[in-house]
């Protein structure tokens, strides 16, 4: 292995690389949470209307149910296809496993929904995947034990740490008790500001390594001692990093503001040397660690700002490749970072700003609720009573009071309002009703026309496709850990203690698919199942009889029931008993009538034998009368006679007619 010092020096400039180029992106995702938060412009007026209309928040929060829902509707989300033939049983497995984790060992609510807004708010989304273990490590010391007893203990499978032996012949045996807390897949989402990424890449499977910000406490690094090396970690170190100024970067800035309002303080630093923070950076991507000419997948952390490695090995992952994935909300060619929301309809939201501190300004600067009257029409009296708001005033000039009122604005004020308003709709893909707006309702009309599938479901649909394919590469990424760290024991519980498992199932060589249940595409196809299903009646006799069923079961996945689905497309169903039995008594009716034809058939066959063979004694008995008759000349004759006699005789014995008939 190369110098450790070497390898670092030049991940250190890969990673500074990527900061400078990266700064652009963070620029322009700072703009957009700006925009999403609805901070000032910079242009307002004192004493005027300083309102910022929150479009891109409110889009934002209107899209959000429609792409949470399709992944959390279903238990079974995940559904895997085997990747060679006789692989059903075990893609089958994978799936089960992995929606056992997906429901009850992750947290996907949060997961989803915080997605939902990252990714059109900022434009890109990263998710490092992992595995989380840990266990309740307990030791316990037996002393004066005998070596009998020593024995059991160790035919009983208990682990043994460590054996003492005393003076006296017996041992003291340190057993280790451990229970299993954690041992499971995760994904986490990364803030944009925490990632950058290879340069020159231009999309994310072609980037060559990614590096990872976080901070994590010398107590949590100690407990990780099998993955970091803490060694170099003193005292002194601990407290020059405590004073080091987070966040560092234009966009870590704007966030850490965005979120002191919700109470975090990343300024806050602990006291105790335990608790201290400390910031790592993370390398993961290809370098030549052997020094033969040919790049590994690696790992590197270390401590940022120093030389410092917490880490330096290659990667651990059966998979081979960077713990990461990606996804982009509006997709721009040739590059791996996406545009936010605000993107499209920021200026949409400048626009309504201000017209709106207009209409405000209109409203807020007429004399609306004042008074105004002619000079003398009213005593001071009664002009004290007005200013009081008293009920009763005593005028003696009605007609010397005027009511001021707002200034009326121009209908065309509302009219640009709206046209922005459709323009933003139909960009962001919704609409007040959530019906979306198709294109020729562009500068026609504000409802909109609902169509077969709307603008509004078109986006919906493609934005949840964008989600599912991420989804699909970390349960692909699971898959494979799953098949490296999930302990056996644990496999058979989650597939269930009936069903025997064999882990070696579990080898992530199968294809993943998602069940996504997208209210706009499931419309549709109810709607044309139903259709089908209404003509089935007629086709019967010229259709296969398991389309109807298929067509059921196509109906139930429309409907998010993908549990009921599947029961109808595996369902054989059990013919009545009483029926069965009438159908084998038919059955033994008809082997009845066929014998009887065929015994009718042998014996009329055999009387058509016998009434041959009478004819033939007929014919044998007439010639034998004909040589009884004959009157022979001489003795040739006779003897003549006597032959043909014999002859016929022979005839008669091989068609079975005695001498005596």
């Amino acid at each position: 292995m190369q110098n450790d010092k070497g390898i670092l020096k030049d991940l250190q400039s890969n990673y500074k690389a990527s900061l400078s180029s990266k700064n652009r992106v963070d620029s322009n995702i700072q703009k957009w949470l700006k925009a999403y938060n609805g901070q000032p412009y910079g242009n307002e007026v004192k004493g005027r209307s300083a309102i910022v209309v929150k479009d891109v928040k409110k889009a934002i929060k209107a899209m959000s149910p429609s792409i949470i829902e399709p992944f959390i509707s279903t238990n079974t989300l995940v559904t895997a296809k085997p990747a060679t033939i006789g692989g059903e049983d075990k893609a089958s497995y994978e799936a089960d496993i992995l929606n056992y984790q997906y429901n009850n060992e992750f947290d996907k609510l949060e997961f989803i929904t915080s997605i939902s807004t990252i990714l059109p708010k900022e434009g890109t989304v990263f998710v490092r995947t992992g595995w989380d273990f840990k266990e309740d490590v307990k030791k316990k010391t037996i002393k004066g034990l005998n070596q009998q007893d020593y024995l059991a203990i160790k035919q009983s499978g208990e682990e043994i740490e460590k054996v003492e032996p005393n003076n006296d012949g017996t041992v003291n045996v340190t057993i280790v008790k451990r229970k299993r807390l954690n041992n499971c897949p995760t994904a986490k989402i990364c803030k944009n500001e925490a990632i950058t990424t290879d340069p020159t890449a231009e999309s994310f499977k072609e980037s060559k390594f990614i590096t990872y910000e976080y901070e994590k406490s010398y107590s949590d690094i100690k407990k990780e001692a099998n993955i970091y090396d803490y060694q170099e970690i003193t005292p002194a170190l601990l407290e020059s990093l405590n004073t080091s100024p987070y966040p560092e970067t234009a966009l870590g800035g704007q966030r850490a503001m965005d979120n002191y309002q919700s109470g975090v303080d990343y300024n806050f630093r602990f006291t105790d040397n335990a608790s201290k923070k400390i910031r790592i950076v993370e390398y993961w991507g290809e370098y030549d660690i052997n020094g033969d000419g040919i790049n590994e997948q690696i790992v590197c952390a270390w401590i940022k700002g120093t030389d410092v490695i917490l880490r330096l090995d290659e990667n651990p992952y059966p998979d081979n490749a960077i713990p990461f994935v990606s996804c982009q909300f509006n997709f721009e060619p040739f590059t791996l970072w996406g545009n936010g929301l605000a993107d499209m309809i920021g200026d949409h939201q400048q626009i309504h700003t201000a017209i709106m501190r207009g209409f405000i300004d209109n409203m807020s600067l007429a004399n609306n609720g004042q008074k105004f009257f002619q000079k003398g029409a009213i005593d001071y009296v009664n002009l004290g009573k007005l200013s009081r708001g008293e009920k009763y005033i005593e005028l003696n000039n009605i007609n010397g009071m005027t009511d001021g009122s707002y200034n009326q604005i121009p209908s065309a004020a509302f009219q640009v309002y709206d046209m922005i308003s459709q323009d933003s709709n139909f960009h962001a893909g919704i609409s007040n009703n959530m019906d979306g707006i198709d294109s020729a309702t562009v500068g026609r009309t504000a409802s909109g026309v609902n169509m077969v599938m709307s603008a509004a479901q078109r986006h919906m649909m493609i934005i949840v496709k964008v989600i599912g394919d991420m989804l699909k590469d970390i349960f692909t990424k699971w898959s494979a850990y799953n098949s490296e760290f999930l302990d056996h024991d644990q496999a058979v519980e989650i597939a269930g203690k009936l069903v025997e498992v064999n882990k070696s199932l579990l080898d992530g060589n199968v294809r993943i698919e998602l069940n996504i249940n997208v209210d706009a595409m499931n419309t549709q196809k109810i709607s044309q199942l139903n259709m089908l299903l209404q003509q089935a009646g007629q086709l019967q006799g010229q259709i296969p009889p398991m389309v109807v069923p298929a067509l059921v079961a196509e109906f139930f996945d429309g409907l998010g029931k993908y549990e009921i689905a599947e029961q109808i497309r595996t369902y054989q169903p059990q013919p009545d008993p009483a029926q069965q039995q009438m159908q084998q008594l038919e059955m033994q009716r008809l082997q009845a009538e066929i014998m009887k034809l065929q015994a009718e058939a042998q014996l009329a066959e055999s009387k058509s034998g016998e009434s041959q063979a009478k004819a033939v004694k007929n014919q044998a008995e007439t010639d034998h009368l004909d040589v009884k008759t004959l009157q022979l000349p001489d003795e040739q004759n006779m003897k003549e006679a006597e032959f043909k006699h014999g002859a016929i005789q022979d005839f008669l014995k091989s068609q079975g007619v005695g001498e005596n008939s």
